[in-house]
């Protein structure tokens, strides 16, 4: 039998992990968050453990028959690399997996901040709808400006194009291809934050990319862009 940790974090889907699971795989709900001695006895038999988790060093050593840990999302960074090497254990992450998910979440915000979606629902649930003179705008013409054309940025490009957005983008590795089939523009970070009327991030969390968004580059940005 191979014995999996899921953290509650992925509370949700844990009756969906459980039913698509091979035979041999045995999966139990477990919280990191509040380490008991359930945990432990858990830890002694796990061969994996699926969660954005961060073993303490005596939780290593109780798991002695862990070999991974992973994550159901792109980013991994709260976990603590060089402790889960130190340990033999590996750390994997779903990247990509959730890229179109990310991507329409980022319209979604836009459409709610230009439509003034909330003014308007609260106007609807509160009475009559009154329709007072609000500023909405139009996402078609808009200047969109991605950092990172990652799989999150490129299916984000890739939607706002549809929707008539100028994109334009900044990414250590440019990216022609996608700048000839969606007509993306490729522009360095200043010119990017001033140009853009909505500027949105997609970039994994590291030493270069720490505090990127700071006092000097909101700035350089329009006094009525939107930053995603």
């Amino acid at each position: 039998m191979f014995n999996i940790i899921v953290n509650k974090e992925y509370e949700l889907l844990f009756e969906r992990l459980k039913a698509e699971a091979p035979d041999s795989f045995v999966l139990t709900l477990a919280d990191f968050s509040h380490p008991d001695e359930k945990l432990n006895v858990l830890l002694e038999k796990a061969d994996a453990i699926i969660g954005q988790v961060n073993p303490s060093d005596s939780q290593y050593k109780t798991a002695g028959r862990l070999r991974i840990i992973q994550t159901m999302s792109a980013g991994y960074d709260r976990i603590d690399l060089a402790k889960a090497k130190h340990h033999n254990v590996l750390v994997a992450s779903n990247n990509g997996a959730n890229a179109v998910s990310v991507a329409e979440h980022v319209l979604m915000q836009i459409f709610v901040l230009y439509r003034q979606l909330l003014f308007h629902h609260r106007s609807v649930t509160s009475g009559p709808w009154k329709n007072l003179k609000h500023t909405n705008k139009e996402l078609a013409g808009k200047t969109l400006g991605i950092f990172g054309l990652g799989r999150i940025g490129k299916a984000l490009a890739q939607r706002a194009v549809a929707l008539g957005v100028k994109v334009q983008y900044f990414d250590v590795v440019r990216q022609s291809e996608a700048e000839k089939e969606w007509g993306l523009k490729y522009l360095f970070p200043d010119e990017l934050l001033s140009s853009s009327d909505i500027i949105s991030y997609h970039l994994p969390k590291t030493s270069f990319t720490h505090h990127l968004i700071n006092r000097n580059s909101l700035r350089k940005m329009r006094s009525d862009a939107l930053l995603i």
